[in-house]
C-alpha cells in the first residue's frame, strides 16, 4: 500500500514568488512530503503561463469579464 504525505499552500491573499516555492518544495520532500495542493483562489493568473489550465467551464477573473 503506497502512503501519501501531503501539505496545502494557500497563495491568496500572498502569492509567493517562484524561487520561494521551489525552496518550499525542497524542503517538503526532505521531509517526505509527496504530494502538495495548491490552493490559488483569487489570485489565479488567468493570463500567462497558466493560461492554458483554465477549462471554459471554470470561473472567470473579474479582470476578463
Amino acid at each position: 500500500m503506497k502512503y501519501y504525505r501531503m501539505q496545502q499552500i494557500l497563495l491568496d491573499p500572498h502569492p509567493y514568488a517562484p524561487a520561494v516555492l521551489d525552496r518550499i518544495f525542497a524542503d517538503l520532500s526532505g521531509v517526505g512530503c509527496n504530494s502538495i495542493l495548491l490552493e490559488y483562489h483569487a489570485t489565479f493568473p488567468y493570463q500567462g503561463i497558466l493560461s492554458s489550465a483554465v477549462r471554459s467551464n471554470a470561473y472567470t477573473s473579474s479582470l476578463s469579464e
